[in-house]
Order: structure tokens, then C-alpha cells, then sequence
């Protein structure tokens, strides 16, 4: 399976969306990873394990919790240090999960100049800055799906922005995944 194959049907089936918008309550998942996604026979993506799920009112855009647990390579730096958990922390994990699906390479947590940043996003942004960031990619999904790929690698670095009002909103970040699925046109 390839993230276009996923991109093909949507990641709007991972239900994100729903779950922060569109529920009574916004729901956060809080443990977004490839562990957590289930693929259906049509694979469509299914969000699982709600065993961290956070209940926020709408009006209410982050809660305060003692409670820091999660798969830490895919958890939003901002939440470990200041354990407030928002809509923002989703789209960091949904970003590192993205990054993971197109570039093939699990994160780790490793320690750069007396911080831990996360392997998988630091060696997408260096591809970047160095302009090369189809470099990035599994390269068994190179060739026709350049722009897409492309594209979806943004999308993932646009999730995982160290300040969290920078990040998109998942509705954001569906759109523009539908749009690099509709931009490929079938020959």
C-alpha cells in the first residue's frame, strides 16, 4: 500500500475531522501513530485505540493535564513540556504520521544540542533546506507521483511546525491532501 493508495480514498475517513469538529464535544486523540490507524478492504483509514482521548467543549481550546503520556516520537513537543493538550497536538502526531507513510522511515527521539528533536523531522527539514526534499521520500514511490509526494512531505512539515499557532487546522490539511489526490490525473 502507498500513501496514495490511502490518499486515493482519503484520510478523511481517519475521522479526525469529525472528532475535532464535528462531535458534541471536541474529542482529542492524543496517540495518533501507524499503530493506532487501521486500513479497511478499501483502505480507507480508521482511527483506533481511544485509550488517551481528551473531551474538550468547543469553546474551550485546550485543557491542562499532569497525565504527559502518549508514543513519544509522535507526540507534540509543546504538550511534554507544558502538558496542555489542544487540537494542535493531533495534527503534530497526524504530521509526524504522514511524514512516516511517504518517507518510510519510523521517527526516533534523538538528542541534538541539549534537546531531543525527532530524527524523522529533522531529516526532512534538512532536505529541504537543501532543496532536495523528494530526497526525503521512500524511494520506491519516486517517479509519476513527484508532485504529489512533494506536496504531501509540505503538508507533514506544515503539521509539525514548532509553534503550535503556526500549525494548520486538520480541515486545512485534508484540503490540501484532496487536492494533491485530485491533481493527479489518470493516464
Amino acid at each position: 500500500m502507498t500513501v496514495f493508495q490511502v490518499q486515493h480514498t482519503g484520510w478523511n475517513s481517519l475521522g479526525l475531522d469529525y472528532l475535532h469538529n464535528k462531535c458534541v464535544k471536541t474529542v482529542l486523540h492524543r496517540d495518533i501513530k501507524p499503530g493506532n490507524v487501521m486500513l479497511d478492504k478499501d483502505f480507507n483509514a480508521k482511527l483506533c485505540d481511544f485509550g488517551l482521548v481528551t473531551q474538550l467543549t468547543h469553546a474551550v481550546t485546550s485543557r491542562s493535564t499532569g497525565n504527559i503520556i502518549g508514543t513519544p516520537a509522535y507526540m507534540d513537543p509543546s504538550f511534554e513540556e507544558n502538558g496542555k493538550v489542544i487540537r494542535e497536538s493531533d495534527v503534530y502526531s497526524f504530521g509526524v504520521l504522514l511524514l512516516e507513510v511517504v518517507c518510510g522511515v519510523k521517527p526516533k527521539l534523538i538528542p541534538i544540542d541539549r534537546d531531543t528533536k525527532n530524527s524523522l523531522i529533522e531529516m526532512v527539514r534538512e532536505y529541504e533546506k537543501k532543496n532536495a526534499i523528494l530526497d526525503a521520500a521512500d524511494q520506491h514511490l519516486r517517479g509519476k507521483f513527484d508532485d504529489q509526494i512533494k506536496g504531501a512531505l509540505l503538508i507533514g512539515l506544515h503539521c509539525v511546525k514548532t509553534n503550535r499557532g503556526d500549525r494548520p487546522t486538520i480541515q486545512i490539511v485534508l484540503s490540501k491532501l484532496s487536492g494533491l489526490r485530485d491533481s493527479y490525473v489518470v493516464v
